[in-house]
């Protein structure tokens, strides 16, 4: 597939490419990304890469520079459009995005703590809090948190859908941070199950996806 074609089936999916501090950004709907576009994303980096950049330049615009995090940020069009769905259904969790992991075998603690804390550093969707007078809202990134791993033994493991079920329809309240929910159960001595959530105005698919690889 050639570079054209594959802009056009990007586009027909409702996928967009640009550059974020020189790197390539993909953006996409919900749903929108598989595994065969994610695989042609990869295959053809480099030339999305090269392409995004000329593009930039045709348009000439300035380079993306960081902003500062100091300060509140405004939320973007979808962010706003979820915003608005917020307050218009507080208590819905169709915005939800839960993602669980099975853990067997013995589990150090100490190092999913590392890891979990290493990931709040490193993206700041985790750090992400609203701020709203009422007629507007905006966006602070704060300080890193420190996560730590609390253990809930499941007496009964027949009750854990139930669990994940619960977690997982449990609506966020956007004007208290964080924006996600992390839950580790205990079903055995060498079985455990990891649950994180998060709301889809911080998180998409794809982001969910690097979460999870960055996490492993």
């Amino acid at each position: 597939m050639n570079l054209l074609d594959l802009l056009k089936l990007l586009g027909q999916n409702n996928i967009q490419i640009g550059l974020e501090n020189g790197q390539l950004k993909v953006s996409a709907a919900k749903g929108a990304m598989n595994k065969e576009l994610m695989q042609l994303l990869k295959d053809n980096k480099e030339a999305l890469l090269q392409w995004a950049n000329e593009k930039q330049q045709q348009q000439g615009l300035a380079a993306i520079t960081p902003v500062s995090r100091e300060q509140a940020l405004p939320l973007s069009f979808n962010q706003l459009g979820l915003w608005f769905i917020y307050r218009m259904a507080p208590e819905t969790a169709s915005y939800n995005m839960p993602m669980a992991l099975r853990l067997k075998g013995p589990l150090n603690l100490e190092a999913l703590t590392l890891a979990m804390n290493g990931l709040l550093q490193r993206h700041e969707v985790f750090r992400t809090r609203l701020l709203s007078d009422g007629d507007t809202v905006q966006q602070m990134i704060s300080a890193t948190p420190t996560w730590q791993a609390v253990t809930e033994t499941l007496a009964d493991n027949s009750l854990l859908d139930e669990q994940i079920k619960a977690e997982a329809l449990t609506p966020f309240h956007l004007e208290n941070s964080p924006l996600y929910r992390s839950r580790l159960w205990q079903l055995g001595i060498n079985d455990h199950v990891f649950m994180v959530t998060l709301h889809h105005i911080i998180a998409d698919a794809i982001s969910i996806q690097n979460l999870l690889a960055d996490l492993a």
